[in-house]
């Protein structure tokens, strides 16, 4: 009997939400991909399913790990078919991968030094939109990776004060 079965019925828990420090993916066809994990307490799962639909769009795109997430993990009840051999697995998937702050707090620090360079040029809205569109194909600083934020931030620092004189 596994841990999760001897437990009562209302003390049971199938869907798990873990710290993970550690995380790899690996492809396993288009649209299908597994990931193994470690978490910050040291428990790893290895080899589940990934079903998180927009974290595999972005591991689709290239997206490249960066180890600090919140992944919800479900977990299911022993079970084989009937021709099984050994002991029936409980079912694991990773169900939800959010990433956790460092990357999010580089990229609000680099928004928040755009805001103030776009100020101090005194672009409106509408030119930091036509700049993100003609330049990386983006509407809005959100979808920009942190290194065309950097490169849009160096961009801003580049022009003078005097700016009346840009195509933008």
């Amino acid at each position: 009997m596994s841990e999760l079965q001897s437990l009562p019925f209302r003390q049971r828990r199938t869907l798990q939400l873990l710290h993970v420090v550690n995380l790899s993916v690996q492809s396993q066809g288009i649209k299908q991909w597994k990931g193994s994990l470690e978490t910050a307490s040291g428990q790893k799962l290895t080899d589940a399913k990934i079903t998180d639909p927009i974290f595999i769009e972005k591991l689709e795109t290239g997206y490249q790990i960066t180890n600090d997430y919140l992944v919800t993990v479900s977990l299911g009840m022993p079970w084989a078919h009937d021709d099984w051999e050994g002991e029936p697995p409980c079912w694991k998937l990773i169900a939800g991968v959010i990433e956790f702050s460092k990357y999010a707090n580089q990229q609000s620090d680099l928004i928040g030094q755009t805001d103030k360079e776009i100020e101090r040029i005194g672009w409106d809205v509408d030119q930091g939109r036509k700049y993100l569109q003609q330049t990386f194909n983006k509407r809005s600083r959100q979808q920009l990776t942190l290194q065309e934020l950097t490169q849009f931030l160096n961009y801003l620092k580049s022009i003078p004060d005097d700016s009346d004189n840009l195509p933008f």
